[in-house]
């Protein structure tokens, strides 16, 4: 498989794929898509010239803000480069679908809920989206956008120490920062598509969510933390670098009552999404339209269901 940058349809492949005789091969998103042409197919999959096209959003030139180069970077994960590796229709859509993800929390970024520009409360209005994923949208924007306001506080120690942690990190700001956790954590999700074996249990999920929301209520037991772990290692990438930002946060919080005060505001954020994740859940009508249904990545194809439990 190839890729190249051609979204702006100058160069020969572009030519072939965008005016070619027959019409090209597309997947859809709701603010992506990707046009192809297969060159080459066989039992292991297919190679063939691919463009992807997303919405562009905020931007990277100066004078952008904080918050327009954020969506800009944002709007780019997960990075095309990964197409080079796909093998099967499968991968595809599931880039897609992180793809809208990431987009979405980028329009987020510009904008508070209900206000003139909330590309969520537009399309709930238009009956593009219901109550529920309007709401948790906006619960999953908001426990970034909460950290990010941490950050924009205490970003310059943080990266400070950070850097000299491990010289690895490239970052020098907080922006940089924040940019690099949102990445971190997305493609950690999205690469489950490329492991040789991924599996995803949809009622550990829920389980995991009724220990998260425990956990920022009122504490947990140590039976109970180690489940927690358990269930945070099988099913949510390790995120080093959030790890650790996190941490550090937490250490100035201790002296810091503002600090303090912003990340109570971002527990309250993990929080409200674990309530909707166990609403979700418990409401048999929002569980089979919107509920996470088990699966089993293997070999770059998407089975559904799982060893251990029919979704």
């Amino acid at each position: 498989m190839r890729i190249n940058d051609l979204s702006e349809g100058k160069s020969p492949i572009a030519s072939w794929l965008i005016h070619g005789t027959e019409e090209p091969g597309k997947f859809f998103g709701k603010y992506c898509e990707i046009h192809y042409r297969i060159l080459s197919e066989d039992e292991e999959g297919h190679e063939g010239f691919y463009i992807p096209y997303w919405d562009k959003i905020g931007h990277n030139a100066e004078p952008a803000t904080d918050e327009e180069w954020l969506a800009h970077q944002i709007s780019r994960i997960p990075e095309a480069d990964y197409l080079v590796s796909f093998r099967t229709s499968d991968q595809f859509e599931h880039w897609i679908g992180c793809k809208d993800q990431a987009i979405e929390l980028a329009y987020c970024f510009l904008t508070e809920p209900g206000q003139p520009n909330d590309k969520l409360l537009k399309e709930f209005e238009l009956g593009a989206i219901d109550q529920f994923s309007y709401e948790y949208g906006w619960a999953s924007a908001n426990l970034y956008k909460s950290f990010w306001k941490v950050l924009k506080k205490d970003g310059p120690r943080i990266v400070k120490a950070l850097r000299s942690y491990k010289e690895r990190y490239l970052f020098n700001s907080s922006r940089e920062l924040m940019a690099e956790i949102v990445k971190e954590v997305y493609e950690g999700e999205f690469y489950r598509c490329l492991k040789r074996q991924s599996i995803y249990v949809a009622n550990q999920i829920t389980e995991l969510a009724k220990l998260k929301r425990k956990q920022c209520k009122e504490g947990l037991s140590d039976q109970e933390q180690k489940k927690l772990f358990e269930l945070m290692d099988r099913h949510i990438p390790h995120a080093e670098l959030y790890d650790n930002t996190l941490a550090l946060a937490q250490e100035i919080a201790k002296k810091d009552p503002l600090t303090r005060t912003l990340l109570e505001a971002f527990y309250k954020s993990i929080d409200l999404i674990a309530k909707l994740q166990i609403q979700r859940e418990c409401n048999p009508k929002l569980r089979q339209k919107h509920g996470p249904k088990s699966h089993t990545w293997k070999q770059g194809k998407k089975v559904e269901g799982s060893p251990s439990w029919r979704a």
